[in-house]
């Protein structure tokens, strides 16, 4: 039955973002899901922020950082996972830009590496550098940084 009242479209709309912070895109297709009408979740997507519910701005900050330093994934990746959230393409340059730094994804790159060599402990060295550069790049980095880390492991 489709939801066609904004007050019923609003509280589906409030019960979302409390759970976690949503771009506009996601909130929008969490209340097309939840039934209300296409019309109505726009209208209700932009309201909330209008009125400063939803801030894309900050939730590119926040999985940017979560990215770097949990998830050891480079900024390619990032900026695909932004992109499938449905965030601006310019807001995600300009935080990529200011929060993570070319000289960065080296950084992160070790600590993957780092974190991947203990499991692969034990291997023969070209299983491990396969692995490891597969690895790396199924998480967004670079090949020249690639390259760079595997030169460094086999000294």
């Amino acid at each position: 039955m489709p939801v066609t009242e904004p007050d019923k479209a609003r509280n589906i709309a409030l019960n979302a973002i409390t759970r976690r912070p949503m771009t506009i895109k996601e909130l929008i297709d969490r209340m097309r899901r939840k039934g209300v009408i296409s019309e109505l979740a726009d209208e209700i997507a932009e309201e909330l922020r209008q009125k400063g519910y939803i801030d894309e701005n900050a939730i590119t900050e926040d999985y940017i950082r979560y990215g770097r330093e949990f998830k050891f994934i480079g900024k390619f990746m990032l900026r695909h996972e932004l992109k499938e959230r449905g965030l601006n393409e310019q807001v995600i340059e300009d935080n990529l830009e200011r929060h993570y730094p070319d000289s960065d994804e080296i950084i992160v790159a070790r600590k993957l590496t780092e974190r991947k060599l203990k499991a692969l402990k034990g291997l023969p060295e070209e299983v491990r550098e396969r692995r490891l550069g597969g690895a790396m790049q199924r998480r967004g980095f670079p090949s020249k940084i690639i390259v760079t880390i595997l030169r460094e492991i086999k000294k």
